[in-house]
């Protein structure tokens, strides 16, 4: 968070108070205390996500948007089913829980991708050979799990991504293209298999809806593909 603990949770756009996540916490610690060791206690990000499922629960809400802490199989929001899943981009982070390099992270943070279900993947493969390959282990995941895969990328890496989607045998997958912001929007246009594949239908809205022109809300040129993602990530969380 920036100023307050309470911009972490956000319910129907509202932050919620600090007494109600004193509240929760109060309840959690509780819970926790009776239950765990002291050495073995949920750290600050899991009590923190766990105050969040509790919160939520109770909200009535139609969709919930999760973001990860440090991301892959061990994350405390991994106990979720999700409708979609998002990897923006892949760097040398917590490397004491997901590994010594880019690969070897791109692999742990695949662990939040489940069976069937929508990936959207970031530029991860930008300019470099291992950023290639990292976005390679993340596809094979997609690949043995059937899951369809949309990645972001720019134009003159469209026939990359196009072969590794081919060379894995993804079920389903578009390529979406974007182009550099220009007074504060993006152009977004779609790459797509001439047969459509099993997950067509679900896929349909993003068919439907691009190409086109969407405003990119921050400045900076990584917003172009972060605007991109969200954009994917609510189209397919429409319900079905």
């Amino acid at each position: 968070h920036l100023v307050d603990i309470t911009e972490r949770i956000v319910i129907n756009g509202e932050q919620i108070s600090i007494d109600q996540l004193s509240r929760s916490l109060e309840k959690l610690f509780k819970i926790s205390n009776d239950i765990f060791d002291e050495d073995d206690r949920p750290t600050y990000f899991e009590m923190l996500t766990l105050s969040y499922f509790d919160i939520a629960s109770s909200s009535d809400s139609d969709l919930n948007i999760v973001e990860v802490g440090m991301g892959g199989r061990f994350d405390a929001t991994n106990v979720l089913d999700p409708q979609v899943v998002g990897i923006t981009s892949i760097s040398l982070d917590h490397q004491e829980h997901l590994g010594n390099d880019e690969v070897e992270i791109a692999r742990e943070k695949a662990g939040i991708i489940k069976m069937s279900t929508p990936v959207v993947l970031g530029p991860i493969h930008q300019d470099s050979e291992i950023g290639i390959q990292s976005l390679g282990v993340i596809l094979d995941t997609c690949s043995l799990l059937g899951c369809p895969s949309l990645v972001i990328t720019k134009k003159e890496e469209k026939d990359i991504v196009m072969k590794m989607m081919i060379d894995r045998n993804v079920p389903d997958w578009r390529i979406i293209i974007i182009e550099d912001i220009h007074n504060g929007s993006i152009n977004i246009s779609l790459q797509c298999p001439e047969k459509k594949g099993p997950f067509a239908e679900r896929l349909g809205l993003v068919d439907r809806i691009l190409p086109g022109n969407y405003p990119v809300p921050l400045k900076g040129t990584g917003q172009a593909s972060n605007t991109a993602i969200a954009l994917m990530l609510s189209l397919l969380s429409v319900p079905e």
